[in-house]
């Protein structure tokens, strides 16, 4: 059943995660529609006549990371806004490097017409294109004979101004003001609402000069986001998630030496302590834990009830489950119900593609047990996909093209494959115990009579029972956990190993 889970890399949904957060974070300064709860007339339009450009620089637990570049220029009777960032993180003692190009074609009050995004990390890319249209977005990914269409509906009219500061170019900013943005993050192209507060005044120390500021404060994705703006609207300083800070600089500074990987562990930075180590995971059949660190955030957690999970006063209790016997059907799954929903392709999970269809076809033999087939195709992706960190928007036909990625790649690749021969699955996200802690981790479920976990990067099923699952489904729901990272706390009550 288990495997060594020496060289594994647990933390590829965190990664994931991470840079969808940092993207929404930098969206809510790009990408809103505005519904000011105070009166509107103290703004002044300023039309930007020629190209404008800012850089900050982007510091994780004190160390340079990254940076960000945007441009904004008119266009026509509009705006052209380029956007580009540039991040290097310490994934397990590998430095991983990302860039990312966002292109967003405006009108002249800032409301989307077009955007283009571009992630390259490593062998891996990732893109997407969208055109606004009367309340929808239509949304290509992927590219050549691997595009793939999408709408989106929109709640309104997305604005996007030059960036937080043209925004509040003009405003007297006033203690006691709140801001709502409807945000739209192009990368995960997942919508909300972010409401920023003006705090008051005062000193904040940039590049080694003391200014008077206003403060600023925000939830993005349920983590506490603080900004300085000067008297004239730009950003000088902000910081958020995880420990990331970013400060406005210059081009010649924004370009310079960054950690190069010497910069903290990005994993052991959002790792779940216990007290309490495991000496054998992959043989835990039962775990009890106290689960702390929910209150106050915005987790719903009843995500921690159902199926081989029981979550009751705080203590959730995990028992691994058997394989049934028979799964009661053979594939193509045809049963009655919402089962059905998940065999349909959907955002990244292209189980319709030709190649992923021809992939899982010619794995499965003609086989028509569920319990056999899934397990095969489980170990084909083991044994196909090499354990690498990458940062992107995991993409199945992309993790095919690759064959490397994290345990997001893995499960994401195997849920496709899965649905591509007619095995009803699903992606669960949650955390795994290794090394003496929990890191956060994806795999898959698949329906078998009854939902049975299975982990590709560890080659599990069922998987071991330090697998705690807080949700499932795609990015839009994987956002949900965002808010617990560096706050969920765990304490070891009871576990039970299996012969």
């Amino acid at each position: 059943m288990g495997r060594s889970r020496a060289g594994f890399h647990a933390a590829g949904i965190l990664v994931c995660l991470f840079w969808a957060a940092l993207m929404g974070w930098l969206a809510h300064r790009s990408y809103f529609s505005e519904k000011v709860s105070h009166a509107t007339s103290d703004v002044t339009e300023t039309a930007i006549t020629e190209a404008e450009r800012e850089w900050l620089e982007i510091f994780l637990e004190e160390k340079k990371v990254g940076y960000v570049a945007r441009r904004v220029g008119p266009v026509g009777e509009g705006y052209l806004i380029n956007e580009e960032i540039l991040l290097k993180l310490n994934l397990m003692d590998m430095p991983v490097s990302i860039y990312t190009l966002t292109q967003c074609l405006v009108d002249e009050r800032f409301a989307l017409r077009r955007f283009h995004v571009a992630i390259h990390s490593g062998v891996v890319r990732f893109k997407v294109s969208g055109k606004a249209d009367e309340g929808w977005i239509h949304v290509e990914t992927g590219e050549g004979d691997a595009r793939r269409r999408h709408k989106i509906k929109l709640p309104g009219p997305v604005v996007i101004p030059s960036a937080l500061p043209q925004f509040f170019k003009g405003r007297q900013v006033r203690e006691g003001q709140s801001f709502v943005f409807s945000m739209l993050d192009p990368a995960t192209l997942t919508q909300r609402e972010v409401t920023i507060h003006v705090r008051g005044r005062e000193t904040v120390e940039i590049n080694n000069a003391r200014v008077r500021a206003h403060r600023l404060e925000s939830e993005v994705m349920g983590q506490h986001i603080t900004s300085w703006i000067d008297d004239s609207g730009a950003v000088l300083r902000e910081e958020g998630f995880m420990g990331l800070t970013l400060v406005r600089s210059s081009e010649g500074q924004a370009l310079g030496a960054m950690a190069d990987g010497g910069s903290q562990d990005l994993y052991d930075l959002a790792a779940v302590t216990v007290d309490k180590p495991f000496k054998d995971p992959s043989k835990v059949g039962y775990l009890k834990l106290r689960v702390k660190g929910l209150a106050g955030t915005s987790f719903d957690g009843s995500h921690l009830h159902g199926d081989r999970q029981e979550f009751r006063d705080g203590v959730i209790e995990i028992r691994q489950e058997p394989l049934p016997a028979s799964a009661g059907f053979v594939i193509p799954y045809q049963g009655p119900g919402k089962m059905s929903d998940f065999l349909l392709p959907e955002l990244n999970i292209e189980s319709d593609d030709e190649a992923v269809v021809k992939t899982a076809t010619g794995i499965v033999a003609g086989q028509t047990d569920p319990i056999r087939v899934s397990r095969k195709l489980m170990t084909w992706v083991h044994d196909h996909v090499e354990k690498r960190p990458v940062i992107s928007v995991p993409s199945a036909v992309e993790v095919l093209r690759t064959r490397t990625g994290d345990c997001n790649e893995h499960a994401t690749l195997l849920t496709a494959l899965l649905r591509a021969v007619g095995v009803p699955s699903r992606l669960s996200v949650g955390i795994v115990y290794f090394r003496g802690k929990f890191y956060y981790h994806a795999w898959t479920e698949a329906f078998l009579g009854r939902w049975v976990s299975m982990d590709a990067t560890l080659n599990q099923m069922p998987t071991d029972a330090t697998h705690l699952r807080l949700v499932t489904g795609g990015l839009d729901r994987q956002m949900e956990i965002i808010g617990l990272i560096g706050k969920l706390q765990l304490e070891v009550l009871d576990v039970g190993y299996q012969e």
